[in-house]
């Protein structure tokens, strides 16, 4: 980083963070800049509500929070098909609507899954053409067998939150 002093800079301004550059120069970001092991700015979008809130998530509790993504992912798009036929990116976009933002998947997570899926029986896909000029679209529904495997999931899901919520009410 540049020493205070230089052209665009104020003095003290390193301590503070981060500079953003503006149509009039260099201007000092009022934040501090986040301790090293916090790595990642995490946007929360509430329902019907513009505002974001960013905080910081340290990177042990991210990995954690990986994990459980991962797990969830199945049972997301199982539960989605099993309403109606969807196509990948409005899987994509139904959990993260259906969730508030609280739970965002990239499509380079659900097209394996929904691809895993497939191979696994849980799910059928037929490629369909929505209008003349829009590449066809491949629509994924559940099948009799998705449904069963949908319903242990949900189960053991249910289960699992439950005894974690009762873990944290403690004694």
């Amino acid at each position: 980083m540049a020493s205070a002093g230089q052209e665009g800079e104020t003095p003290g301004s390193e301590a503070l963070g981060r500079h953003r550059p503006t149509n009039f120069g260099t201007q000092v970001d009022e934040r501090p800049a986040p301790p090293a092991n916090l790595v990642r700015e995490r946007n929360l979008y509430r329902a019907h509500t513009p505002i974001i809130h960013r905080y910081f998530v340290p990177e042990e509790v991210l990995r954690w929070t990986q994990q459980i993504r991962k797990g969830s992912t199945r049972l997301a798009i199982l539960q989605l098909v099993s309403e109606r036929e969807r196509y990948g990116y409005e899987i994509v976009t139904s959990i993260r609507n259906r969730t508030n933002g609280g739970l965002e998947v990239a499509e380079g997570n659900v097209y394996p899954a929904l691809h895993a899926l497939e191979a696994e029986g849980y799910v059928t896909s037929t490629w369909r053409e929505v209008e003349p000029g829009v590449p066809p679209r491949k629509y994924y529904r559940i099948t009799g067998r998705g449904r069963e495997h949908r319903s242990m999931l949900v189960k053991e899901w249910k289960e699992y939150a439950s005894a974690i919520a009762r873990l944290l009410e403690g004694e």
